[in-house]
């Protein structure tokens, strides 16, 4: 259905591909797929299970533009069916007896998804290439950042990881769809915010060393 399939089986772990375990009751009304709850309960469940320790990732998807260009301009009926579309694509990209995956709405335009038998960055790399793809074949502008667990490494550390990844992804996406022009204007206000933060800090040092010195 999609022009990329996921076969990633030669990096398994184990022959035994390692399911998430959740509450298959916790679902999105919307989508059909699991929701928040489920991954967070599925990321808890990873973290704690040996055989997926260092050998599961997880990938976190971002709609560009959602609110302003769907449900703004063309009603919330017709938002739903663009995440809907969305889920099913996400769903569709990976083959269950190739990786084993937790695809889930995460919120809003948000999904998140597991994937166990990874566990190497480039891999996990191949696989978002290919997600990013399947969503930009029906469509769906994305942005996307992911990756491998850690040992020691907590849930909100590996979300907000990833999470950070993709917002780089989608800020490298807004600065190729700027002219030349347009670059070198926000190249000056980077520049311009660097410099204020580190006068910033530079004074709050300041400050700090002068409340010590007079015992504050």
């Amino acid at each position: 259905m999609y022009p990329y399939s996921l076969p990633i089986v030669e990096h398994r772990v184990t022959d035994e591909l390692v399911p998430f375990a959740y509450n298959a009751l916790d679902e999105d009304a919307l989508t059909g797929i699991p929701n928040r709850r489920a991954m967070n309960d599925a990321l808890e469940h990873a973290i704690h299970d040996e055989r997926l320790a260092g050998n599961f990732g997880v990938v976190v998807v971002d709609l560009n533009d959602f609110k302003e260009e769907v449900n703004d301009l063309h009603g919330h009926d017709e938002g739903d069916r663009y995440l809907e579309n969305a889920a099913g694509a996400l769903k569709d990209s990976i083959r269950p007896e190739d990786v084993a995956s937790l695809v889930t709405r995460f919120g809003g335009d948000e999904f998140v998804i597991l994937l166990s038998g990874v566990n190497e960055t480039s891999v996990l790399n191949q696989i978002i290439e290919r997600l990013h793809a399947n969503l930009d074949e029906i469509g769906v502008p994305n942005a996307m950042g992911g990756k491998v667990h850690e040992p020691g490494e907590t849930a909100t550390q590996l979300l907000d990881a990833a999470d950070k990844l993709m917002y780089t992804h989608k800020r490298k996406q807004r600065i190729e769809n700027l002219s030349p022009e347009q670059i070198s204007a926000y190249g000056q206000i980077e520049k311009i915010a660097r410099e204020a933060d580190i006068s910033l800090r530079g004074i709050a040092s300041t400050i700090t060393a002068l409340r010590a010195g007079i015992g504050e």
